[in-house]
């Protein structure tokens, strides 16, 4: 439990913590406006922080799974939930819209 919770102390002091969720949170917006721009699905609700809770149709969540991409159905909700992460790069946001854009029906 020591070498886990020095990584966590060493997160929580320097506020990395703040960093890494700034970052999640501005790549979910930079996927919100993609998916906007191109009308690619409906969002949910609106984005406040790293996930986005899209209505997709299924042939695009089959494409998308199909292409390796992994995200969950949200039962309760009919759709489905994207997450970013503090490591989720630019280029794949880019590379998810453009498999979105190739898949568009």
């Amino acid at each position: 439990m020591s070498f886990i919770a020095a990584a966590w102390n060493a997160m929580l002091e320097a506020d990395t913590w703040l960093l890494h969720a700034r970052h999640a949170n501005a790549i979910a917006k930079r996927l919100e406006k993609g998916i906007r721009q191109h009308e690619l699905a409906r969002l949910m609700f609106p984005v406040y922080g790293n996930a986005l809770f899209l209505d997709m149709e299924p042939a695009m969540k089959d494409g998308l799974r199909q292409k390796g991409w992994h995200f969950y159905d949200v039962v309760a909700a009919g759709g489905v939930r994207l997450m970013c992460s503090w490591n989720t790069q630019p280029e794949a946001v880019d590379a998810i819209l453009n498999d979105m854009l190739a898949l568009k029906t």
